[in-house]
């Protein structure tokens, strides 16, 4: 999803525009073998390159956009991989997307540092889950996205794939920097990539 920073951003998320969509398009693109749609909901209509379809945020009508409307992949009942823009995939994901296709729990990475609860910073989503949006309408739409999504039985990616999608944090504090065989790196917070252009996967995976 793509929005202008409003008062409801946080600091690390003010850096987002068309060309982070991109990267994580062309991301995906490299490392998915099959088909697949690569979609961002965005406020207002932009360009993007070829093969990002676009669809307009309706969650932040009659509102400013916030981190709550990060439910609205859900409205897609798709089978979906669904990431953040401070996502950098630096390996392959068919794995994953299989999971997508073939199963019907949400399947969640574990919070670096409390691990019985979830994160959002992937989410591997099979079809029939839009029930998740309409519930958060119901709900009054005031909860954001995490906390919303903790409220409910997941899979565990770690468990599903482990150490194929981890947080930055987690290759700095407990890998050494390394990758070994990470598919998916999830920002969660600062640093973002603008600000890692120098390390070498940076450049090789975020472009």
């Amino acid at each position: 999803m793509l929005w202008i920073s409003n008062d409801w951003s946080k600091p690390f998320s003010r850096d987002y525009d068309e060309e982070w969509v991109n990267r994580l398009f062309r991301g995906c693109q490299r490392n998915l073998s099959r088909p697949f749609r690569f979609v961002c909901i965005t406020d207002r209509k932009r360009i993007f390159v070829e093969g990002v379809d676009q669809e307009l945020m309706i969650s932040a009508i009659g509102r400013v956009p916030w981190f709550g409307c990060l439910i609205e992949p859900f409205r897609l009942n798709v089978p979906m991989l669904f990431a953040g823009l401070d996502t950098v995939i630096v390996g392959n994901l068919d794995q994953m997307a299989a999971y997508c296709l073939s199963e019907t729990q949400i399947a969640l990475p574990r919070d670096l540092y409390t691990p019985t609860r979830s994160c959002n910073g992937i989410a591997l989503v099979p079809a029939g889950h839009k029930w998740v949006w309409d519930q958060w309408l119901e709900a009054g739409a005031n909860e954001n996205d995490m906390t919303w999504l903790r409220r409910f039985p997941n899979a565990w990616v770690d468990d599903l794939f482990p150490g194929n999608a981890v947080s930055y944090r987690w290759i700095e504090n407990f890998n050494n920097g390394k990758l070994d065989d990470v598919r998916v790196v999830y920002m969660a917070g600062r640093p973002k990539m603008n600000q890692l252009t120098h390390l070498d996967w940076i450049k090789a995976h975020w472009r």
